[in-house]
């Protein structure tokens, strides 16, 4: 089921390899019957410090940055393996850095 803070497998570009990326959209368009849902890049590169990137603390199944300036509506039909999912606190990083994003502050 694809549900917000999950991470999954995403072709980002055509024939390109797939990367992590977390659904942020609520919950209730995920489990619709929408075709798409909004994901946000993770990113193993390097970043600079911004209030747009959360850095994945350890332990989390899933290591690196949410880049959450990369904010994209994908189909549910494309996304590939579930790969894990964020904790609550991270999520809530996360959450702050999308208010920046969209200049909710």
């Amino acid at each position: 089921m694809y549900l917000r803070g999950t991470v999954w497998g995403f072709r980002f570009e055509p024939d390109a390899v797939p990367e992590p990326a977390l659904i942020v959209s609520n919950n209730a368009r995920n489990e619709s019957s929408w075709p798409h849902v909004h994901v946000v890049r993770i990113t193993t590169a390097s970043k600079q410090p911004r209030a747009t990137i959360v850095e994945i603390p350890p332990g989390e199944g899933v290591a690196g940055r949410v880049i959450c300036d990369d904010l994209a509506p994908v189909p549910k039909a494309q996304l590939g393996d579930r790969m894990g999912a964020l904790s609550p606190a991270t999520m809530r990083r996360v959450d702050q850095a999308l208010k920046a994003v969209l200049a909710l502050r």
